[in-house]
């Protein structure tokens, strides 16, 4: 059966809560806490991972980009940058194919790994209008950050892309 959409809801809150400390401005500051970048975007205390929430969908861990989406660490600016990575991201994950079944593990991280990228685009594009329609503009043309870019090739080297069509 699918999930419904109370269950999909409470899955998602506590990310999509955290939405406005995971994106800053970038400021002048030097009290600033040294941020690290990461290819979603940057972590405030790289390699010390914690977790959002009790029990999440997937334990944040530095080696793996899709923990970074659970991890109360990450930190993106709201800068051309930081949505280019973003946005390169959510490119790159759709172009993937789906999930076998509507249940799976799987399904649900990618599903909330999608809408918490759309959230921080969404606080991006509020706080920094023109920085976010560079970074769609660009994206849209296929320049996407250098990471995802060679994460596209390399998925592609392995036919792993959903045909394009």
């Amino acid at each position: 059966c699918k999930t419904s959409d109370e269950a999909a809801r409470a899955e998602m809150a506590p990310f999509l809560a955290q939405l406005t400390a995971a994106v800053i401005q970038r400021t002048s500051d030097s009290t600033v806490i040294p941020i690290t970048p990461i290819p979603p975007g940057g972590c405030k205390d790289h390699g010390n991972p914690a977790a959002l929430v009790e029990d999440p969908l997937v334990n944040p861990a530095c080696s793996k980009t899709e923990g970074c989406f659970f991890c109360d660490k990450l930190a993106i600016h709201a800068d051309e940058d930081d949505a280019t990575k973003l946005m390169s991201c959510r490119s790159v994950l759709l172009r993937l194919p789906a999930g076998d079944s509507d249940t799976s593990k799987a399904t649900r991280v990618f599903t909330v790994v999608i809408a918490r990228i759309e959230a921080l685009l969404a606080e991006i594009q509020r706080l920094a209008h023109d920085r976010y329609e560079r970074a769609r503009t660009a994206v849209e043309a296929g320049n996407l950050h250098p990471f995802w870019a060679r994460k596209l090739q390399q998925l592609h080297l392995l036919g792993m892309l959903r045909p394009q069509g």
